[in-house]
């Protein structure tokens, strides 16, 4: 997502099988968002702001990536893209 009223709109849709990632976060918030999606099998949803969750993570579990809207810089989605498509993805992603 681009803007933080839909990514606040998706989590309360989703519930606690998802979280959020934005800016507006510190870096403990962020980190542990990050962490609940890795290794959390309940966590199923990860609901990022393109520009601070587009670069320095790593999102290998992953399988479906989903743009809401996109950036006007076509780098920043290829960015966020490359988040789930890491060198520890063992799975198909879609």
């Amino acid at each position: 997502c681009c803007y933080d009223e839909e990514l606040y709109t998706l989590k309360d849709y989703f519930g606690d099988i998802a979280v959020v990632y934005n800016g507006k976060m510190n870096s403990k918030e962020k980190d542990k968002a990050q962490n609940e999606f890795m290794t959390n099998p309940n966590v199923k949803v990860f609901i990022g702001n393109l520009k601070s969750a587009g670069v320095g993570l790593t999102l290998t579990a992953a399988k479906y990536l989903i743009f809401n809207n996109f950036d006007f810089v076509s780098g920043n989605n290829e960015q966020f893209q490359d988040r789930i498509h890491r060198l520890n993805q063992t799975d198909d992603v879609h």
